[in-house]
């Protein structure tokens, strides 16, 4: 199998699991997930997700000091709420998580991080966040693949995977934005890969 192909088949499995996560942000089915904080005792995470999904920073203030784990995944498409967040572009939303103990290196289900996920959706302001809190940028997703790996594949072999995002939530995809910023988050993870 050539390097194309293999490209190809890394970005349709990227669009499998966007699939799920679509549906998880976008409430499909509702974001309900439970965890277990002692045995019998189930926790609801709805409201931390929902938070993390909307931005709103008064309702994440007032859930937080009841949060004992941010490693939690939404049922749906296994976003941690930091990724979650950084998909959405809630900068204050991440830097609250953040200083509340969320892992700068959590990873989804699908073995991405939120650097990887505010990479591949560009999402600058967050990922100047992120960066200052020192993230493995050697982590690699589920797929092989690192942050800068998501964001330097060539255009056409991602754009149907952002193209599908636009139809899901077109008020969170902006192409051409995302196909001029692409470069600019890639020089940006350059640059902190070689200042470590």
């Amino acid at each position: 199998m050539n390097m194309r192909m293999k490209k190809v088949i890394d970005a349709v499995l990227v669009l499998v699991v966007a699939i799920g996560t679509t549906l998880a942000v976008a409430g499909i089915p509702a974001l309900q997930t439970k965890k277990k904080s002692a045995p019998g005792v189930a926790v609801d995470n709805s409201r931390l997700f929902e938070a993390c999904r909307s931005g709103n920073s008064s309702l994440l203030a007032e859930i937080l000091p009841s949060i004992e784990n941010f490693e939690v995944h939404d049922p749906t498409g296994g976003s941690t709420p930091l990724s979650m967040a950084c998909f959405f572009d809630h900068p204050e939303v991440v830097r609250m998580l953040l200083s509340s103990g969320a892992d700068i290196d959590g990873k989804n289900k699908d073995g991405g991080t939120a650097v990887h996920t505010a990479a591949f959706f560009c999402r600058v302001g967050v990922l100047e966040i992120l960066l200052m809190h020192d993230p493995d940028l050697t982590m690699r997703n589920g797929y092989g693949q690192t942050a800068y790996e998501t964001v330097t594949m060539p255009w056409p072999d991602v754009e149907g995977i952002y193209r599908f995002f636009k139809q899901m939530l077109p008020a969170q995809v902006d192409l051409e934005k995302i196909r001029e910023t692409r470069p600019v988050v890639a020089d940006m993870l350059r640059e902190h890969s070689s200042g470590r």
